[in-house]
């Protein structure tokens, strides 16, 4: 339904670490940046 509505939106997921994040945000190659906490191993 998305995509027969807006079929101008690309969507890429490229996975980078913080600071590549950062960098290619100020750059202004990518709009959105999503960060997770690191997972913990379990004990």
């Amino acid at each position: 339904m998305f995509r027969s509505r807006y079929p101008e939106v690309e969507l890429d997921l490229i996975g980078m670490n913080s600071p590549l994040l950062e960098r290619a945000l100020a750059a202004s190659e990518i709009y959105l940046g999503m960060l997770h906490p690191r997972s913990r191993p379990r004990s």
